[in-house]
């Protein structure tokens, strides 16, 4: 009866709200029953015996723990002592002067050892959250402080170490003017003083220096108010974005040297968003349009170019995810136009980013090639053959006068050199115009071509010594015409260079998917500083100084591309000890696979 009637008071005028029947009762049945027997044996004093009871210290524990607060718990045990009396007062008992004093001292030594224990678990938790706030804000990243009124740290943490370089004593209780130069300190200090003034949050960027330079800091400063809600201490989070203020700087920088590039070639960078709307029209090419930027910029796609509907047709095709590069003419003048979808990270376009540049100055040039291409390929290669069949058709005649005979050889021979100039030409203005050389693949074996071609360079040059080998399956499926000029190309190149009086070596050899083909000559070898553009157009007859170069200089770069042609690849050694070898490896097809 005595403890329900307790909780019943307890929960009405002391006890925090929500707290469960055994949270209200807690230890009291146990210090009744310590009451009792304190009462009951006539201990005396009973204040000396009843001292340290742990069922009181635990209590103290329990009622911090559960939320009372020190003056519920001290008015607890008076409201125990009222609940004793009023029940002994409704029963008619009439308690002895000494009982009285052994339940009064009692129930004074359990408050004092309530509150004692009460009070000691409270410091312990408040000196825990005190080590683990400080825990917390060690670890952070930024710079976390509490100053006074008067400028004083009151809290630092580690990164507030760090930036002034000294240990944590060395800044508590300590102004910004003791760590700072006066001008700086000047900057801190008036924050500080306008929050306080304001009583409101400040952000505010503030350069602190440091060791390694200065350092910009956003700093976010905020009062903290004394128990009548005055502000007396300003809390304060710093963070150093000096590398994105770097960051930024360069990106500015990077930004101007970009605008500057494209306010001088004839470029165009824009994007647009899933509807069509232009978000970004910048450089020089809008002048070529004879437009401004702003002209594009927030409008609609959809309108600018609803008359044509092919860039129409590839704006849907770039939103639908399509990256192309595609040729467009407007006003005259041609534009290669790329289109570079941008999807987000769940893989949809969010918009579409594009680079214009105008090529109407390549177009003409490419008309011009094309043009030229005919011209070579037709025009003059027609006549040139016309007088090399005359001439040998001359040459055939019985009966020839004997002063015809050699200039009409040298009519044939000139004509003969002119067309393979004019088919040199022909392959080098097709391969710099993209196009690739024209192959007409057949079954042929390999060691059958080199020694047709090893046959007409003897008749060509009667004192050379060439030596063919040929080994292994050589079999395969090439152009023999093209692999003809490669064998011949490199055969007469060894010839001109090579040693007089040491034979050229022919090799031909298959070997498991494909086949090589060496030519070898001894002599000088090839000087390194050829060697580095041996293959390429215009450089590859500059053998050495005291020869006489002869073509144009596009053999050697006309044989990698046939090679490259076939998916075959070219090599070569060349030194001092063994002399020159190019090396020709081919698979045996077909071409399309290669």
């Amino acid at each position: 009866m005595l403890v329900e009637r307790f909780k019943v008071r307890v929960s009405e005028t002391l006890a925090p709200e929500g707290l469960s029947e055994s949270e209200l009762e807690d230890q009291l049945p146990d210090f009744l029953d310590a009451l009792i027997d304190a009462i009951r044996v006539n201990s005396w004093p009973p204040a000396r015996v009843f001292s340290r009871n742990a069922t009181a210290e635990h209590h103290g524990r329990q009622r911090w723990q559960v939320g009372f607060d020190l003056d519920g718990l001290t008015r607890e045990y008076g409201l125990l002592r009222d609940c004793i009396f009023e029940l002994v007062e409704e029963k008619g008992e009439t308690p002895t002067i000494r009982e009285l004093r052994i339940l009064s001292d009692c129930v004074s030594a359990a408050t004092a050892d309530s509150v004692t224990q009460y009070v000691a678990y409270s410091r312990e938790r408040q000196r825990e959250g005190e080590a683990r706030l400080q825990a917390i804000i060690d670890n952070a990243p930024a710079a976390i402080y509490v100053t006074d009124a008067e400028g004083r740290c009151l809290v630092a943490n580690r990164r507030l170490e760090s930036i002034f370089g000294l240990p944590r004593s060395a800044i508590l209780g300590r102004t910004d003017y003791e760590r700072l130069p006066k001008e700086v300190a000047d900057v801190t200090r008036g924050n500080d003083r306008r929050v306080l003034v304001e009583n409101k949050p400040l952000e505010t960027e503030e350069v602190i220096p440091q060791s390694d330079g200065l350092h910009t800091y956003i700093s976010l400063k905020f009062p903290l108010h004394d128990a009548e809600g005055r502000p007396n201490a300003v809390g304060g989070i710093s963070t150093d974005i000096t590398e994105r203020i770097q960051a930024q700087q360069a990106l500015r920088e990077a930004q101007m040297r970009l605008r500057t590039v494209l306010g001088h070639i004839p470029i165009i960078l824009w994007a647009f968003d899933t509807q069509g709307i232009v978000t970004l029209m910048e450089g020089k090419g809008v002048e070529r349009l004879g437009l401004k930027e702003d002209t594009f910029l927030g409008r609609s796609l959809f309108e600018i170019f609803q008359g044509t509907p092919w860039v129409l047709a590839n704006v849907r095709r770039a939103l639908a995810g399509e990256e192309f590069v595609a040729e467009e003419e407007r006003a005259g003048r041609w534009f290669e136009v790329h289109y570079l979808p941008h999807r987000n990270a769940y893989g949809r376009v969010e918009e579409v980013l594009g680079l214009t540049l105008d090529v109407t100055e390549r177009k003409r040039a490419q008309d011009f090639q094309q043009r030229l291409l005919g011209i070579v390929g037709h025009d003059i290669r027609s006549p040139i053959s016309a007088i090399n069949l005359s001439a040998i058709t001359l040459l055939k005649q019985e009966g020839l006068p004997a002063g015809y005979l050699r200039p009409l050889q040298r009519i044939a021979s000139s004509a003969d050199r002119i067309e393979k100039l004019v088919a040199t030409l022909l392959d080098f203005t097709r391969v710099q115009f993209g196009q690739a050389l024209p192959l007409h693949v057949e079954r042929v074996n390999l060691g059958s071509l080199a020694e047709q071609v090893c046959d007409e360079v003897r008749g060509a040059w009667p004192q050379a010594q060439v030596e063919l080998v040929s080994t292994g399956e050589l079999w395969g499926e090439w152009d023999p015409g093209r692999l003809m000029q490669v064998m011949g190309n490199l055969l007469t190149n060894a010839l001109r260079h090579g040693q007089t009086d040491a034979p050229v070596r022919v090799r031909c050899e298959g070997e498991e998917g494909g086949v090589v083909f060496e030519v070898h000559n001894e002599g000088a070898p090839i000087p390194e500083p050829v060697q580095a553009h041996l293959f390429q157009p215009f450089k590859g007859g500059e053998r050495t100084s005291s020869l006489v170069r002869e073509g144009l200089g596009l053999g050697l770069y006309i044989v990698r591309e046939i090679v490259a042609a076939h998916g075959g690849r070219v090599t070569f050694e060349s030194t001092e000890e063994r002399g020159t070898t190019f090396i020709v490896r081919l698979p045996r097809g077909p071409v399309a696979a290669a």
